[in-house]
Parts: C-alpha cells; sequence; structure tokens
C-alpha cells in the first residue's frame, strides 16, 4: 500500500481510477474552509512536494490553455463563487 499524503490545510487522501487496465493515482483534497480557499496549500507525496491554493487551481482550470472538461470549469466556477459568498458572509 502507497504511503499516504500529507497536506498543509485539510485532508489528503490517495486516489485512483482504472483507465485502459491501468491504475492511474491522483491525492485527492477535502475539508478546506470556503473562507480559505485563497491560502496556499503544500501538498508532500512520494518525494513530490506541490504548493497552490484552491483559487489558483481554478484560474489553472479556468485558463484557456487548460483542457479541463466543461463540467470541471464549471466546478471551478461555483468554488470560486462559493468562496467569494464565504469571505462575504463570515468578514
Amino acid at each position: 500500500t502507497p504511503a499516504a499524503p500529507e497536506a498543509s490545510r485539510g485532508k489528503a487522501a490517495l486516489k485512483y481510477i482504472t483507465k485502459g487496465g491501468a491504475k492511474q493515482y491522483f491525492v485527492e483534497l477535502g475539508s478546506i474552509d470556503a473562507a480559505d480557499f485563497g491560502e496556499q496549500i503544500t501538498v508532500s507525496y512520494g518525494g513530490s512536494v506541490i504548493t497552490c491554493s484552491v483559487l489558483d487551481y481554478c484560474g489553472i482550470v479556468l485558463g484557456d490553455g487548460s483542457g479541463a472538461s466543461a463540467a470541471i470549469k464549471q466546478l471551478a466556477k461555483a468554488l470560486v463563487v462559493y468562496h467569494t459568498n464565504a469571505k462575504e458572509y463570515f468578514n
């Protein structure tokens, strides 16, 4: 069993999908408060370290060259709106 990833914020879990008979692993993050979507998160796994915020990720997904599906782009837009509303509500 692969080791668990570590995250500086929220909860990180190793997940996979099966595509073409092969497992493709990814790190899933959860339990991040909407008001914290602008805060940097550092994820460490397998000797690699990635640092970005939820809003950084949304910006990448919404960029012209991301190649993200329409559904993922819609999710990114919803996360940005959710963050904006949470900041207004809690501040």
